[in-house]
């Protein structure tokens, strides 16, 4: 007898049935699995009203404190956000610090150099996917380690800069000293992925100076950076996410940026508040209006 689907199941087969789905899309030419990306398509004309003939890209950074989680595992947030948001969607994998006890795991800066080689593939193959993505239109958002992903591939990539419009952090991490300061029981994760040492966790920073927010501005062309943090998460105060929006709040760059702070749209713990759909409106909406 086949089993019932899912109430899940069967809300990700209704969207799936408006995207074209690709899977395990090699962005490096190496074997390591984690070296892929998934890429959802809507397959209607675009809606925009802005006049672009290509959909935004938002490219979704998944967290697991550098040693857990899979693209996989963020299926329906991708395919509701490519069908809610108008967007192509693409989740990228990057290598992991596993296992915990090899020493030759991968540590900083892998993560970031993987994240670089995805957004530069994805602005590099775009015209053979018939440019169904603005190259200009480039939105990263990520997830507590996803979130210190994305400003630190945008405001520290030290190589040719990436192009990215906009940043969403969720309910992120981005100073590392700060976090064991508030937190001393997460020690073990952060030491995993960045060295025992915490005198070289300031070089993983990923709380921006205000020459380097200019310097994203004028060289990625950066125009919005979006803070979510739910009241409702039960791993991370407010701290780090205002650290973060301070930094780039003060950085002063002048109309060019757009800096939001919210933590009233989104809600739930930690993980859960994925797996919402107010999440999904709200990333729409900073697209939409940016």
């Amino acid at each position: 007898m086949q089993r019932e689907l899912t109430e899940t199941e069967t809300e990700l087969a209704g969207l799936n049935a408006q995207l074209t789905v690709l899977q395990d899309i090699p962005y490096l030419p190496t074997a390591e699995s984690r070296h892929r990306l998934d890429l959802y398509l809507p397959k209607k004309a675009p809606t925009s009203t802005r006049g672009d003939a290509a959909r935004p890209l938002i490219v979704f950074l998944h967290g697991g404190a550098w040693r857990a989680n899979d693209r996989k595992m963020f299926e329906l947030l991708a395919a509701r956000l490519a069908v809610h948001a108008d967007a192509v969607v693409a989740v990228p994998g990057y290598r992991l610090s596993v296992p915990v006890k090899d020493a030759n795991r991968p540590m900083h800066p892998a993560f970031e150099n993987d994240v670089v080689s995805a957004l530069a593939f994805l602005h590099a193959v775009a015209p053979a996917y018939g440019n169904s993505w603005s190259t200009d239109r480039v939105y990263v958002a990520g997830h507590s380690a996803g979130a210190h992903l994305a400003s630190r591939v945008v405001f520290f990539n030290s190589g040719k800069p990436v192009h990215v419009r906009g940043i969403v952090g969720i309910d992120g991490i981005y100073n590392l000293r700060d976090l064991i300061d508030e937190y001393p029981g997460y020690t073990d994760f952060v030491a995993g992925a960045f060295g025992d040492d915490q005198t070289q966790w300031d070089g993983a920073l990923a709380v921006p100076d205000a020459d380097r927010v200019a310097e994203a501005v004028k060289a990625s062309g950066l125009k919005a950076v979006l803070t979510l943090h739910s009241a409702d998460d039960e791993l991370l105060t407010f701290r780090q996410s205002r650290l973060f929006d301070n930094a780039v709040r003060n950085a002063a760059v002048g109309p060019e940026l757009t800096v939001e702070w919210d933590s009233e749209s989104v809600r739930g713990k930690h993980d859960d508040l994925l797996l919402l759909e107010p999440i999904v409106h709200r990333i729409a909406r900073f697209v939409r209006e940016n």
